[in-house]
């Protein structure tokens, strides 16, 4: 993220998600209905279905048509400095101000956590990097929304419970920001179509982070994919093999018993984009 603050004009953006034949990533998943089976995505699926898709084909399947351009290989805009909106200071979010902070040319401006002792050991990292004071937010569940409306933040980064992760993402494109979210970015197929009509239409990036592509392990797979090494890469495997149990049971690592709940909710990989988001790296899959 680098100079221009204006959002750029939707009419001038490329749109290279479609193949050489004409064949939008959308047109695939309307019709690739065993697909979304296959992802694990059905028993969360909360949305109806579209007037468009196919007849027959599985709701977990169907794509709604699109209302903007795509946001596949938009650059974001130069700046001198990119300014930081953090929401969730637990474990994920109170780790990440260090890399944040590390890197230059970025400045963390806003903190939101409803846990005060959170963001003011969060507020101290900070100026203790020589960074103003940034600003804090901690009346309750909903002062993001208030970080959000901040004329002085480019990125919004959000790691927090994951009930909340559809909101904070698009309460911050509406108000104008580039946002990144810890996985996963949403619950429910509906909405993980309503946040990429919004990122096209407000022409803001939503990004779902993913930790996992970046180990030592799979950036090494990468840089071997990319160096041919592999030959033409027709199929990949990937899981996700943790042990939670002490983790889930540790009153110091989690506020309260949330992630620990959604495993007595759902059965099977509730973070299935461990397995194949390195894997689509290693495709140039998006």
């Amino acid at each position: 993220m680098h100079d221009e603050h204006a959002i750029p004009n939707p009419d001038e953006s490329a749109t290279p998600d479609d193949s050489a034949d004409g064949t939008s990533r959308r047109a695939v998943l309307r019709t690739a209905g065993i697909a979304g089976a296959g992802l694990g995505l059905g028993s969360l699926a909360g949305g109806t279905a579209h007037a468009d898709a196919p007849q027959g084909a599985p709701a977990a399947a169907q794509a709604p048509p699109r209302k903007g351009k795509t946001m596949v290989g938009v650059p974001f805009e130069r700046r001198s400095t990119v300014r930081v909106g953090i929401v969730g200071l637990g474990n994920r979010g109170g780790s990440m101000i260090d890399l944040f902070l590390a890197v230059p040319g970025v400045r963390v401006v806003a903190l939101c956590d409803p846990v005060k002792d959170k963001t003011a050991a969060a507020a101290k990292k900070v100026t203790a990097a020589g960074q103003p004071a940034p600003a804090t937010y901690t009346k309750g569940d909903h002062d993001f929304e208030n970080l959000c409306k901040r004329g002085d933040i480019d990125f919004v980064y959000v790691a927090t419970p994951w009930d909340w992760h559809f909101d904070m993402a698009k309460t911050a494109m509406l108000n104008g920001k580039h946002v990144g979210v810890e996985c996963p970015i949403a619950l429910q197929l509906d909405q993980l179509w309503e946040l990429v009509d919004l990122s096209e239409r407000t022409r803001r990036h939503c990004m779902q982070l993913e930790n996992c592509c970046y180990g030592k392990n799979e950036m090494r797979v990468l840089r071997m994919a990319h160096a041919g090494k592999f030959g033409d890469l027709l199929h990949g495997a990937g899981a996700y093999n943790h042990d939670l149990r002490g983790l889930m049971f540790d009153p110091d690592y989690y506020e309260g018993p949330w992630r620990r709940l959604w495993h007595t909710r759902l059965r099977g990989d509730l973070y299935p984009n461990h397995g194949f988001g390195p894997v689509s790296n290693y495709m140039d899959i998006n």
